[in-house]
């Protein structure tokens, strides 16, 4: 029972974290604030994918704007810490899915991002149709869809979500 909670407290955690992260990157992106290197990444990643003329097949492309090797040695930080409170292993199981998460959302958003200009998005079947439509739609507006992947119920729960099947 405690394996479950832990899955669900790391899923939560890590969907909440990137929703938020991403939300407000795209509210400091669109102040035209100091260009650091998170703005910096999630910029080069809206001004190239935005664009459909600039279809690529290179998955290590402007790709991510959240640096996942410092993402992750900021939650095994945060894991430490908190390992002095409660059983470590809960800790280590506690990271262990969230970095999992962490990978879903990455591996699927560059999924998305090779095929999205190199196949149509009908061709494509099933739920990965469906997230190709909503993240479609994140970098058509900029205003919806910050979740993504894994999280899409906080933008349910925040207001942000907008379906790809009103479009």
């Amino acid at each position: 029972m405690v394996f479950i909670w832990i899955v669900c407290l790391s899923w939560l955690s890590w969907t909440l974290a990137h929703y938020c992260g991403h939300r407000i990157l795209h509210k400091l992106m669109y102040k035209q604030l100091k260009r650091s290197s998170p703005i910096e990444g999630e910029m080069l990643h809206h001004e190239y994918y935005d664009n459909p003329k600039n279809a690529t097949k290179d998955i290590y492309d402007f790709f991510m704007s959240f640096d996942f090797g410092l993402t992750a040695m900021i939650a095994a930080t945060i894991a430490v810490v908190i390992s002095f409170f409660v059983n470590p292993l809960w800790v280590l199981m506690f990271l262990f899915v969230f970095l999992v998460c962490m990978g879903i959302d990455d591996f699927v958003h560059r999924v998305i991002h090779i095929e999205e200009y190199n196949e149509p998005i009908d061709k494509m079947k099933g739920k990965l149709q469906f997230l190709k439509g909503v993240h479609r739609l994140h970098h058509k507006y900029h205003d919806c869809n910050f979740a993504f992947c894994l999280g899409i119920i906080w933008d349910i729960i925040f207001r942000t979500y907008r379906s790809p099947n009103k479009e």
